[in-house]
């Protein structure tokens, strides 16, 4: 077998490893996970309300379900973009009453992985 020949089968089974061996099976749907921008409503007792942005999960994110050869028959599998890791935003409410902290915290985003459904 030539050296060239050799190289070249190498490479092939590699690349045939790696695509079989692929994190996410779906890539090539679409399916993705990210963290987003996202505005919602404050509120707390005693003072103003206040739309904040703070970041959600949002995307696509697999389900299936695969035969077997045995009973169930399928494995169903289903997937929820959630975060893998948040971190806590603070924020000043307007209009608090006498005595009452301004400050509120929301828990926001940093990274998001489609993880099993619950």
């Amino acid at each position: 077998m030539s050296k060239p020949f050799g190289v070249f089968c190498c490479l092939v089974f590699l690349a045939l490893i790696s695509s079989s061996t692929s994190h996410n099976p779906f890539e090539k749907f679409g399916v993705y996970c990210k963290p987003e921008t996202y505005t919602r409503p404050v509120t707390k007792s005693g003072c103003g309300s206040q739309k904040v942005r703070v970041k959600a999960c949002l995307g696509t994110c697999a389900s299936y379900a695969l035969p077997l050869d045995y009973s169930p028959h399928f494995k169903k599998v289903c997937e929820c973009c959630k975060p893998s890791s948040t971190q806590m935003v603070t924020f000043n409410l307007p209009d608090c009453q006498s005595g009452i902290s301004p400050i509120v915290q929301v828990e926001s985003a940093v990274q998001c992985k489609c993880k099993m459904c619950t």
